[in-house]
């Protein structure tokens, strides 16, 4: 192994301990949100895990669990596409020249490469051609990250989307682009370790949820707002008349389709998408918009 890198064998290892583990520095799926460029946690989202503020929601952990089960058939897959000697691995790997680093990869081939296994359920255009090096800049920074912390030159990656056969990407250390995410990373960690907040992202779209879970009740209070939020009652006043508007635009159109539909059950519109009949949780009929009836 790489001068100055060590590891920790995670093979059987309970997995409230991993997940503390986790706590005590940035992994590779952490990369793009300490630099703020995760679609799925924000910076400030990510330093409230880091700091223990909030704890991982049942839909988080699950997928945490989902990842681990897939990575096996993945890999095995991937070893029969591509015939390259793809290990397993599980060990998370240290490195003294990023003290607060850590990678837990999927697998390793050889001395020099990495190996990563993801399931993809999002938009096809996100990625490139298989073969070539186009990946999401989440998962392109999460393997730099990697590459970075064990000493590695390369990382293959194997993605199945929709449960289909993997399609493989090739990527190559960057050495650039792994000084300037290293440098992010530390200065983020500077503020975990200082239990300095980092600025909200306000047009995060994880914002919201994130601001509910770092304060999900009350401590019965009263607290005075500053006179700037008289501008943000003033804001939230506006878009909810704004969205009552909209509403009542949207109630008295589905009334002309419902009407001019009578008590038909799929009422079909010129472009071949239908409206039809469905029975809510409150056992309430109403109409659904469908691409096919």
């Amino acid at each position: 192994m790489t001068a100055g890198v060590w590891q920790i064998p995670t093979h059987g290892m309970p997995r409230p301990t991993w997940l503390a583990l986790r706590l005590e520095g940035l992994g590779g799926s952490d990369a793009a949100a300490a630099c703020g460029l995760s679609p799925w946690k924000s910076v400030y989202g990510l330093w409230l895990e880091k700091t223990e503020a909030t704890e991982p929601t049942e839909d988080e952990d699950r997928h945490l669990q989902w990842g681990r089960l897939i990575e096996e058939p993945i890999l095995l897959a991937a070893r029969e596409e591509t015939g390259l000697a793809i290990q397993p691995h599980r060990f998370m790997v240290f490195n003294r020249s990023y003290p607060w680093a850590y990678y837990d990869t999927d697998g390793v081939l050889g001395e020099d490469g990495i190996f990563e296994a993801k399931s993809a359920n999002g938009k096809s255009d996100e990625w490139g051609q298989p073969g070539t090096d186009e990946i999401p800049m989440p998962y392109l920074l999460q393997v730099q990250h990697g590459m970075a912390v064990m000493g590695k030159a390369f990382a293959i990656l194997a993605v199945s989307r929709w449960g289909r056969w993997p399609d493989i990407y090739r990527v190559e250390r960057h050495e650039s682009l792994i000084a300037g995410l290293m440098r992010k990373e530390a200065a983020f960690w500077d503020r975990v370790e200082r239990n300095q907040e980092p600025p909200m992202d306000w047009e995060h779209p994880q914002a919201t949820a994130e601001i509910q879970a770092a304060y999900p009740g009350t401590d019965g209070t009263t607290v005075d707002l500053p006179a700037e939020a008289a501008r943000w009652h003033e804001t939230v006043a506006e878009a909810n008349a704004e969205i009552a508007a909209a509403e009542a635009v949207k109630a008295r159109f589905l009334a002309k389709i419902r009407k001019t539909m009578g008590n038909a059950a799929v009422g079909m519109l010129p472009d071949g998408t239908a409206y039809t009949r469905k029975q809510n949780a409150n056992g309430k009929i109403i109409l659904r918009h469908v691409k096919r009836p």
